[in-house]
């Protein structure tokens, strides 16, 4: 079914699937998961790229406030 859409052919695929990240990744790399977890949450905060997901910031226009 992939094949015509794929100029490596059908071979490449395994090739493929192997690179995607696993979602067993905390069990097979726990050392990278534990050194990346902590400098992920440590970061300032980054700019929201889709605010209509996100309730307004205290104080803000519509924001709750304290």
């Amino acid at each position: 079914m992939y094949e015509p859409v794929t100029p490596d052919g059908a071979d490449h695929w395994p090739v493929a699937a192997g690179r995607i990240a696993s979602h067993t990744d905390p069990l097979e790399q726990p050392d990278l998961v534990n050194r990346l977890v902590p400098e992920h949450l440590a970061r300032d905060t980054v700019e929201t790229m889709m605010p209509l997901r996100r309730a307004p910031a205290p104080g803000a226009a519509g924001g709750a406030t304290a």
